[in-house]
């Protein structure tokens, strides 16, 4: 779902360029992939999880501080990034953020499982029916994504070295208060 993640994609598009950006965002539909899998098909896993619930709210929690905390100490201090192509290792490492931040947020998962419950009960919609409209969603929200990726593009010559060190900051800043919601709630 849109949310913390879709800050950033933005961040990780004027900082490291669209393409990186555009990997960041296939990690993130990854985890929302494999998110959708574990509801339609793993529902008889949900009292197992229910048991590690509070260390998954623990380890996201930890996880969007730490991202929020390295935007601000570290992506706030360098200068304004110039689109870069990165290697193998720079794309992978991407897709993996991208996967894990979305995946531990264990918003996003609550989220799936509620929109499928709902599709079940209210609707009495099919399996296939539920699968087919949650990858749709997937399929809208990558898109989403990817206009954002583009227009980040778009908006990068307004950014000024100062602009971008704000715009960090800022970013690092939610992420925080969503790990802290996270842990709190």
């Amino acid at each position: 779902m849109i949310g913390t993640v879709f800050f950033a994609v933005v961040q990780k598009s004027l900082n490291e360029g669209s393409r990186q950006g555009l990997f960041f965002t296939l990690g993130i539909g990854l985890s929302d992939f494999l998110m959708v899998a574990i509801v339609v098909f793993g529902s008889s896993f949900i009292p197992f999880l229910k048991s590690y619930s509070e260390w998954a709210k623990i380890i996201g929690g930890l996880f969007l501080s730490a991202y929020g905390l390295y935007s601000i100490l570290f992506l706030s201090k360098g200068g304004k990034k110039i689109e870069k192509k990165g290697g193998w290792k720079k794309s992978t490492s991407n897709v993996a953020i991208g996967f894990f931040l979305n995946l531990l947020n264990p918003a996003n998962f609550v989220a799936w499982a509620s929109l499928a419950i709902y599709l079940k009960t209210i609707f009495n919609c099919t399996y296939t029916t539920i699968t087919i409209f949650l990858c749709g969603c997937i399929g809208l929200i990558v898109f989403v994504e990817c206009l954002a990726i583009f227009h980040a593009k778009k908006l990068n010559r307004w950014f000024t070295t100062e602009r971008i060190k704000r715009l960090n900051i800022l970013i690092g800043l939610f992420f925080i208060g969503g790990g802290i919601g996270i842990l709190v709630y």
